[in-house]
């Protein structure tokens, strides 16, 4: 998708405009270039599979964790971790399992 590089690197001014970054341009300007993974296969940690925004509580290495494990459905593939914590900073005992 040379296009997109092509477009931005025009006015990368205009591009940005109204927009929150350059990932929200991307998914809008290539939306018809864009082979999307099925919903189900991806899930955010902290608010889907856990279900919690804000309660992180530290164990006494100073990692952080939930009240509640993860839940993870049949078809997750895909466990998306933004902001905190991140994986290398969770106790939580099924990502210390599957974070390789």
């Amino acid at each position: 998708m040379n296009y997109l590089w092509n477009e931005f690197k025009e006015n990368p001014n205009r591009v940005l405009q109204n927009k929150h970054g350059d990932q929200d341009w991307i998914t809008k300007r290539a939306k018809e270039d864009i082979t999307w993974f099925p919903d189900q296969w991806i899930r955010s940690y902290k608010w889907e599979m856990i279900g919690l925004k804000d309660t992180k509580l530290l164990n006494k290495d100073g990692k952080k964790f939930f009240r509640t494990p993860a839940t993870v459905e049949k078809g997750n593939k895909v466990a998306v971790f933004h902001g905190s914590p991140n994986p290398m900073e969770c106790a939580d005992e099924w990502v210390q399992r599957n974070w390789k």
